[in-house]
């Protein structure tokens, strides 16, 4: 059972697993990806799930992939090993990520529904974070905010989106899922390569763990004192806690005090 605190800070209880890699278990079970953030671990087996269930599962979402590698390269995005994602560069130092959520119950062997997350990486961000969680830098992800791809175009998920690949049916939801990614991810991702655009999609909670994030973007905006009011009420909830969230964020808490802050 999953213990949440109410605030922006979430507690965890011992034996709660987060999406977040930087501290994923690695007890060999495949969590769910952050329905905001677009993070997903690598296809881990189930507990009790057999290994034909596995690769019936994991065989619908690579014949999505490998659909939807020519017409993204067309568009400028490339394939990551991890993850199974596909990035852009936006600026530099920012990335455009489109996370492959997926889904598979309900549906027959081998067919996937894809539930897309839109996803902006800010380098600097990411780097100051992982810096001072004490945790590996990752390359493509976490996204810094980000969104399902259905509800940045305002549709229902299972009604207004048909982007279900399996043997036999690739084409058609590729094309569609494409055409919404022109028209409204893409979009979405060139409206926040700023700093500014950033921080109002992490006040929108279009963010993971936005406690980590937001304030350092206040503090490479020149925003000092907002940056340390944040700091401080979160810091104010853990309180005296001892769990490894709450250790976590001393860390960082700790290790943001002591940089020498200078506006980007």
């Amino acid at each position: 059972m999953i213990e949440v605190k109410t605030g922006s800070f979430a507690r965890l209880s011992v034996n709660q697993r987060v999406a977040d890699p930087s501290i994923l278990s690695q007890g060999g079970v495949a969590w769910p990806a952050c329905g905001r953030c677009g993070t997903i671990p690598e296809l881990r087996p189930y507990p009790g799930v057999g290994r034909l269930a596995v690769a019936l599962m994991a065989s619908g979402l690579q014949l999505a992939e490998a659909t939807l590698r020519g017409p993204m390269a067309g568009l400028g995005f490339r394939a990551v090993a991890s993850g199974h994602r596909f990035v852009i560069p936006l600026a530099p130092g920012i990335l455009g990520t489109v996370g492959l959520n997926n889904a598979t119950k309900g549906y027959g062997p081998g067919v996937t529904s894809l539930y897309p997350i839109i996803g902006v990486r800010v380098d600097t961000v990411e780097r100051t974070v992982a810096e001072f969680q004490g945790t590996r830098l990752h390359r493509y992800y976490p996204a810094t905010i980000s969104r399902p791809l259905g509800a940045i175009a305002g549709l229902r998920f299972v009604e207004d989106t048909n982007w279900v690949f399996g043997p036999g049916n690739t084409d058609g939801p590729a094309t569609a899922l494409v055409g919404t990614l022109v028209r409204h991810g893409l979009p979405f991702m060139r409206e926040h390569i700023t700093l500014p655009a950033v921080l109002d999609a992490m006040d929108r909670r279009w963010c993971m763990s936005p406690e980590y994030r937001k304030p350092v973007v206040l503090a490479l905006l020149g925003r000092l004192p907002e940056a340390y009011a944040v700091l401080d009420q979160i810091t104010a909830e853990v309180g005296a806690r001892g769990d490894l969230a709450a250790q976590q964020w001393r860390r960082f808490a700790a290790a943001f005090r002591q940089r020498d802050w200078v506006p980007s």
